[in-house]
């Protein structure tokens, strides 16, 4: 009786045991179903939402720590040096001169897009310094015989003595970081714009686009001046009006803004950017005090404008903010609300970039740094950021969504 039991027992226990692994079997199928709907509705979403870049971090906005000295090309997220001679990371208002947006050690100059961008030698006279490259693994590898559209903003630095041609990228199977002799890698995988032109912009920014038809298997983008010696052209330039340093025996260009997507014809590849942003405005309006008026009715007179997706300064706004400084000077008891806002279509791309998700507080922190080195003290002023939160007008029209991009005072 025991033992007939003991079996039917057993038998039960095993059965259990059966049943429970025949559950997990399916709650592992359904989880990898799951995910798998979840990929595809992810991969769907970014393609209609317009995220098809496959260069991840394009414009060097995610760092791997703090940036705080040349030669840190590493530290921007997804990106590395491709040789020994290393690139470098470029932010906004860092501590550290050399690495520092707007000025730094090559020059000066504002970012493209958000608030980094990276730099490269593409030409050298100087004894024992080379050119440099960086690179980056895509997202996805590209589609044999697929065209293809690459585009990259780049700005040649003041202190260039030299402006180059053929800035570009490579775009290879291998990882080039792993190869010893890159000379023949890159040249056959070499993409330059289609007039290879020297690139001497200083004074803003200048697109390279150029369509190509994609040769398989291709996995890493690197981005320097891939030419032989013998194949390079090079000018002679001189350093902007104001720039009082010394030019440097190189060509050094800043880059930013990069971006590969598929295109099913050549027309869909320009150097025309995206222009769902609208225009590329920033409202204006008088800068004069009324001299009859209050300080109180002047510090709320000095609101001041960007443009899209911008936190610099303009002429304007700093001519308004000078005038505001002088008000805080002439009574040492005010102190103000610096409140930053942002526009409706600010606010969307917000989800594209990290960057964009702090625009109005980047706005309303310009201005206080701006404030600060006229001589006010920063206790005066206090920080508020509502996004896109309190518009001057709901309409999206060209000129209501730059009102909305300001920063306002109160007492």
């Amino acid at each position: 009786m025991k033992l007939s039991q003991f079996n039917i027992s057993t038998i039960f226990v095993e059965a259990r045991k059966e049943i429970k692994m025949k559950r997990l079997f399916t709650y592992l199928l359904l989880l990898g179903l799951v995910l798998n709907i979840q990929a595809q509705k992810k991969k769907k979403g970014d393609e209609e939402d317009g995220n098809k870049n496959l260069i991840e971090n394009p414009s060097f906005e995610d760092n791997n720590g703090k940036v705080k000295k040349k030669g840190q090309i590493d530290y921007a997220a997804y990106w590395d040096r491709t040789t020994k001679i290393k690139s470098d990371l470029f932010v906004k208002n860092s501590e550290y001169p050399d690495i520092n947006i707007p000025e730094n050690f090559y020059g000066k100059a504002s970012p493209s897009d958000g608030r980094s961008y990276a730099g490269f030698i593409a030409y050298t006279q100087q004894y024992k310094t080379q050119k440099s490259y960086f690179t980056t693994e895509l997202k996805e590898s590209l589609d044999k015989g697929v065209r293809y559209c690459f585009r990259m903003d780049v700005s040649l630095a003041d202190l260039s003595k030299y402006a180059s041609n053929n800035i570009g990228v490579s775009i290879s199977k291998k990882d080039p970081r792993d190869v010893e002799s890159k000379e023949e890698l890159f040249d056959d995988n070499r993409i330059v714009g289609s007039s290879n032109e020297v690139i001497m912009e200083m004074d803003g920014w200048e697109t390279i686009c150029v369509p190509f038809t994609a040769k398989g298997s291709e996995s890493f983008l690197s981005v320097g001046n891939f030419a032989p010696s013998r194949a390079n052209f090079e000018k002679k330039v001189e350093a902007p009006e104001g720039e009082s340093r010394e030019q440097i025996l190189m060509a050094y260009y800043y880059v930013d803004n990069l971006e590969l997507i598929k295109i099913s014809k050549d027309t869909e590849c320009t150097c025309e950017r995206d222009k769902t942003d609208g225009p590329n405005i920033v409202y204006s309006s008088s800068s004069a005090f009324d001299e009859n008026a209050t300080d109180e009715e002047k510090i709320k007179a000095s609101t001041i404008y960007f443009y899209p997706n911008k936190s610099e300064l303009t002429p304007a706004a700093k001519a308004s903010l000078d005038q505001l400084a002088e008000v805080l000077i002439g009574n040492a008891k005010i102190e103000i609300s610096v409140e930053g806002h942002m526009d409706d279509k600010e606010d969307k791309k917000s989800s594209e970039r990290d960057y964009y998700k702090d625009i109005s507080k980047e706005r309303a922190n310009t201005v206080i740094d701006y404030l600060s080195e006229k001589g006010i003290d920063k206790g005066r002023l206090t920080m508020k950021a509502h996004k896109n939160l309190k518009p001057i007008s709901k309409v999206p029209s060209p000129l209501n969504l730059a009102k909305n991009r300001r920063v306002e005072f109160k007492m």
